[in-house]
């Protein structure tokens, strides 16, 4: 798995979770191929980290784009705005999956394209953040360091062990 790939589209249908709560110790991949799918997986946990759970969002609602470009030849906005507002509550207190949803919202024009569009800088600019936070905390740690972490510390924390090269307790 590379550190990047928690959630990712596979083809331009279906969305791929890494299932955060079994994770390091195992790795499953979970389907959803619809925006209430994606909500779900969001609230059971399977999606951990802000920057994560905002992208995971964030796909979910190009996955409803989809399906109201299928149902009705074009935009659905109220049917769309309905999908992100679901996807919005299974994080109340979620500021960047607030944020990232608006933002996709307001740039709708023609919803998937616009949505991956956005999904594609948001997670670069994720990844460049992850990158400099591993890069900075990993110079934090010293042989035999043993971290704990409150939450999901996300791609940052991975990052940080990555470029360690040390064995660390999780």
């Amino acid at each position: 798995m590379h550190l990047e790939n928690n959630v990712y589209l596979e083809g331009e249908d279906a969305l791929i979770i890494i299932d955060r709560r079994i994770f390091p110790r195992s790795e499953a991949e979970v389907y959803c191929i619809d925006h209430v799918e994606v909500a779900r997986a969001i609230e059971q946990m399977l999606a951990q980290g802000t920057g994560d759970i905002a992208i995971t969002a964030g796909y979910g609602l190009h996955l409803a784009a989809r399906e109201f470009e299928r149902q009705n030849s074009g935009r659905d906005m109220a049917g769309l705005k309905q999908a992100a507002d679901r996807l919005c509550a299974t994080r109340p207190t979620g500021f960047h999956l607030g944020v990232l949803l608006g933002k996709l919202l307001d740039r709708v024009r023609k919803a998937s394209e616009i949505i991956l569009e956005v999904l594609k800088k948001s997670l670069s600019r994720q990844r460049e953040i992850s990158q400099a936070t591993g890069r900075q905390a990993e110079t934090l740690l010293a042989s035999g360091d043993t971290v704990l972490t409150h939450c999901f510390a996300g791609a940052g924390l991975l990052y940080m062990f990555k470029l360690q090269k040390k064995t660390a307790r999780i």
